[in-house]
């Protein structure tokens, strides 16, 4: 579905930063952005037999951008997921297989980061960067008596961040 954010920020306070000397009067001011995403999913499943069927889904994500209290503002953050994979039953139900395979992909992941404003040390997000995470995860549900089941399973994951652009706040 379509998904639509209009955010604003408004400031009402003393003129200046906090090390500059405030000058007299107070301001007012105001920002606003939008931020909208068209976020679909679609799927698909095969039954191949009666005991093992496949499937794959891949769909897009959203989380809306916004304002940090000092006034910034960060951008949306995307995502885009794929997941494949089979689930099977064997041996008269006693044993179990299954597999998945999921690819995620974020862009402009945000990222929470202490700032400095003058002398004050504030917490705000900021745009990060992207990341691409791969998962592989294999099920086996095994029962060779009926007061026996052993269950060994397996996950292997990577995550690879193509770039992330997040910066010290404190001088080295």
């Amino acid at each position: 579905g379509y998904t639509a954010d209009d955010c604003r920020f408004n400031y009402r306070g003393p003129v200046g930063r906090p090390l500059d000397g405030y000058r007299v009067g107070p301001r007012t001011a105001g920002t606003d952005r939008v931020f909208d995403k068209l976020a679909w999913r679609a799927s698909v499943q095969w039954d191949a037999e009666k005991n093992l069927m496949f499937y794959a889904d891949a769909a897009t994500g959203y989380m809306s951008g916004g304002f940090n209290g000092d006034g910034s503002s960060f951008d949306q953050q995307n995502s885009l997921a794929y997941e494949a994979g089979f689930k099977s039953r064997w041996l008269d139900n006693r044993l179990q297989l299954n597999a998945a395979l999921y690819l995620n992909q974020y862009r402009n992941l945000t990222a929470q980061q202490l700032v400095t404003i003058g002398v004050a040390l504030i917490t705000a997000t900021r745009d990060g960067g992207a990341v691409n995470a791969t998962r592989l995860e294999l099920e086996t549900y095994w029962k060779p008596k009926a007061a026996l089941l052993i269950t060994p399973n397996a996950v292997v994951t990577h995550v690879r961040l193509a770039f992330f652009h997040v910066t010290t706040p404190l001088p080295v």
